[in-house]
């Protein structure tokens, strides 16, 4: 028997992502049918993202990994199956006319890990962005030691320019060294007008010092809301760290910054840069979270007391410096939010091998 109750039940199971043009189902069909259009087999992995029903962020969420058979054309057929376009070649309006009725909303997450897109599936991707404008919302755009360099940072920057994509608030591009300053520049060039994105996390993309100062411009866009920082592991060196905190002395969103592991050392040459920083984070009115460890400035901490000791600076509750520093200097200016309240003095956690 059927009845009201059978009804509201069937209801209550049914996934939001399988309604409509925004179900893993119907994205899937679209897909199969743009690579069939351009005489490819459907990759297997993303096949397997937008079949598998036992996951709650089906349509929601794509992760692909070590996906390496899906190159440019796989991109572009996915591109055309979220955007809900077909690969003929339609004028602007009727573009526009098509994404906007057809694109899929449901799809928040985009998540692909080492997979080698190369520079021509990256521009495929970022024209996903700039095409879909205010008619996806794809929230966190993560591209994974993909093989990201300078070709497909300027795309992803021109995509998230003022007036295009706003819907990523975080972009993630860690572990691709091509990038480097050259790449990192290229990409900046659209983020310095970007007034959506929160985080950025550029983790091991081999950026110096010319990188730090197209970073520096970001920061310092007096419309940007950029929350979260991430340069782990780059070379910025004390040069790099000096361009950053230009931008950083007229910021005001910015609440968490990692430069863990930047070659920024005790070195004479490293004074400058540690002189910048702590002026430019002694009166940041947000920053409340900086990771300086694996950075072996040794004696040359003293430079930061005044602007970052614990008793000078009670805004910023979590600072994070090297084993290296000698103790006296550790303990003032080492700290985490979950010690904080804790008396008597920290310990050093044990440096990387």
């Amino acid at each position: 028997m059927g009845g009201k109750g059978a009804k509201q039940k069937s209801k209550n199971n049914t996934n939001v992502c399988d309604e409509g043009n925004d179900g893993p189902r119907e994205l899937l069909s679209r897909y199969k049918t743009a690579c069939s259009d351009q005489g490819l087999e459907p990759n297997s992995a993303l096949v397997s993202a937008l079949s598998n029903d036992a996951n709650p962020n089906c349509g929601k969420q794509i992760l692909l990994e070590k996906a390496d058979d899906f190159r440019s054309g796989h991109c572009r057929s996915l591109v055309m199956a979220i955007l809900g376009r077909s690969h003929h070649q339609l004028t602007g309006v009727e573009e526009k006319s098509i994404i906007k009725a057809n694109a899929c909303k449901a799809l928040k997450e985009l998540r692909i890990w080492r997979t080698k897109l190369g520079e021509d599936g990256v521009i495929i991707l970022a024209d996903l962005l700039r095409l879909g404008e205010q008619n996806i919302d794809i929230n966190f755009f993560e591209l994974l030691e993909c093989g990201v360099g300078p070709l497909g940072a300027k795309a992803l920057g021109r995509s998230l320019s003022c007036g295009m994509n706003k819907s990523v608030l975080t972009l993630s591009l860690d572990y691709n060294p091509i990038l480097a300053c050259i790449g990192t520049t290229a990409l900046c060039e659209g983020l310095k007008s970007n007034s959506s994105l929160k985080k950025l996390s550029l983790q091991r993309c081999n950026i110096g010092f010319g990188g730090a100062t197209a970073i520096s411009r970001v920061l310092a866009f007096h419309r940007t809301i950029l929350q979260t920082l991430d340069l782990t592991g780059n070379l910025l060196g004390g040069e790099g760290l000096a361009n950053l905190s230009e931008g950083l002395k007229s910021n005001k969103s910015l609440e968490k910054l990692l430069l863990a592991d930047n070659n920024i050392s005790s070195s004479d040459a490293n004074e400058e840069g540690l002189r910048a920083f702590a002026h430019a984070t002694e009166s940041h009115p947000a920053l409340t979270y900086v990771d300086f460890s694996y950075n072996a400035i040794g004696n040359n901490a003293k430079l930061l007391v005044k602007a970052l000791g614990k008793e000078n600076n009670t805004r910023i509750s979590t600072f994070k410096v090297d084993a290296s520093v000698p103790d006296n200097l550790f303990s003032v200016l080492h700290r985490t939010s979950a010690t904080k309240k804790k008396t008597g003095k920290n310990k050093k956690k044990k440096k990387k091998n």
